[in-house]
């Protein structure tokens, strides 16, 4: 279930070796969200760095996975 849908917002399943990546994406949905409720704050270099940091992780995990 690579997605599930509720409330209208499409939910990212995480698989048990994939916690680092769910851990930074969810830093990365805070700051949005502070970037949304105070306009004034430009948190876009973080959030970027953030999610280069997460697609690096990926890569990185994902290389390491082998058939079991």
């Amino acid at each position: 279930m690579p997605g599930a849908v509720g409330q209208g917002i499409a939910m990212q399943v995480y698989l048990e070796f994939e916690k680092q990546i769910a851990d930074l994406d969810g830093k990365i949905r805070e700051l949005q969200t502070l970037a949304e409720e105070d306009g004034g704050v430009d948190l876009s270099d973080d959030s970027e760095r953030l999610r280069s940091k997460s697609e690096t992780a990926l890569i990185d995990i994902y290389r390491k996975l082998d058939a079991w």
